[in-house]
């Protein structure tokens, strides 16, 4: 009888259930049915599920999965990555093994396309990682465009002339300031970088960077005191002279009034920008009484900002945003 049915029927059908249900409900009626089944991409991201384990996994065929995320409840860390050939996104909620970290790699997975490390304890500072910073950094993966990192500093990082080409969205939980440079003067079509810096070097960005759009910059040490010098943040702006979003948060070491000044030669670097949030850190000491909204008044790029003030115990949080920029 089902064999009047189109093959298409069924994965409609089968897109209606959940990847349990699918599987507990039809797997092994039929070769057809299992066939079909096991022709469907998929999305495995509850593979702590007593049903997953139970109907899905058995019967997959790892080659289908296209979306893998790991939590690693148990026995997740024992998975194969290596064996899902065609995922093209992987996410790891928390540290995988060290097999799984040693496993991502172009060779072992060449369709993946977006890659998340969310957390890394005791691995962060092993060979194995190291070898996957450096193989993202270049045209290995060729097809890889999103890549969320929990921690980078330069020694992970080696660029040489045939760079990765293909990424364009990167997040990095920890970067130290030299990384943080090495990545903007070397992965030129990145489009959008989210970064919180966590070492207090001096450096200057000695290179444009032409496709950078967004930049989510967020300056911070254990003790949320390390600020970045407006001048290497001057030096950052000359250089992402079309970057359309810019999102700062530091702390600031010096008066209210004089972060509006640098505030506003900052943004006149940054001609094409179309919104910005700027997230300053104050000592109450360095506030002199001041009044935020008539000091903006000064400032051409800041007369129309929204502003958003609060203090908890010794500092005052100033927060600058303009959604629309001329």
């Amino acid at each position: 009888m089902d064999l009047q049915i189109q093959n298409e029927i069924f994965v409609l059908i089968f897109n209606y259930l959940s990847l349990p249900d699918r599987f507990q409900a039809f797997y092994g009626l039929n070769s057809r049915i299992n066939m079909i089944l096991n022709s469907m991409p998929i999305k495995l991201d509850k593979l702590y599920d007593a049903q997953v384990r139970q109907y899905v996994l058995p019967n997959i065929n790892p080659a289908q999965v296209h979306v893998l995320k790991v939590f690693h409840n148990g026995s997740e860390k024992r998975i194969d990555i290596q064996q899902f050939t065609n995922v093209q996104c992987l996410k790891f909620y928390l540290e995988p093994s060290i097999n799984q970290l040693d496993h991502i790699r172009p060779t072992y997975l060449p369709h993946l396309t977006s890659l998340s490390l969310e957390k890394l304890s005791s691995l962060q500072f092993s060979d194995e990682y190291a070898n996957l910073c450096k193989t993202i950094c270049t045209e290995q993966f060729r097809k890889l465009k999103e890549v969320k990192l929990p921690y980078l500093d330069c020694k992970q990082v080696h660029f040489t002339p045939d760079c990765s080409n293909v990424l364009t969205h990167l997040e990095i939980s920890y970067c130290t300031k030299s990384a943080f440079y090495m990545i903007l003067e070397n992965l030129s079509n990145l489009e959008t970088f989210r970064v919180t810096i966590s070492t207090n070097e001096q450096h200057q960005l000695a290179t444009k960077h032409a496709h950078l759009r967004e930049l989510y910059l967020t300056v911070r040490d254990e003790h949320d005191r390390m600020n970045m010098s407006m001048d290497e943040l001057f030096g950052i702006c000359r250089c992402l002279r079309d970057i359309k979003y810019i999102m700062i948060s530091m702390f600031y070491s010096d008066t209210i009034q004089n972060a509006c000044r640098d505030l506003n030669a900052m943004l006149s670097f940054c001609q094409s920008l179309e919104i910005f949030d700027f997230f300053i850190k104050i000592e109450k000491t360095n506030l002199n009484d001041a009044n935020i909204d008539e000091i903006k008044q000064n400032y051409g790029h800041l007369k129309h900002t929204e502003t958003y003030t609060y203090q908890i115990k010794k500092f005052y949080y100033c927060c600058i945003k303009k959604s629309y920029f001329n």
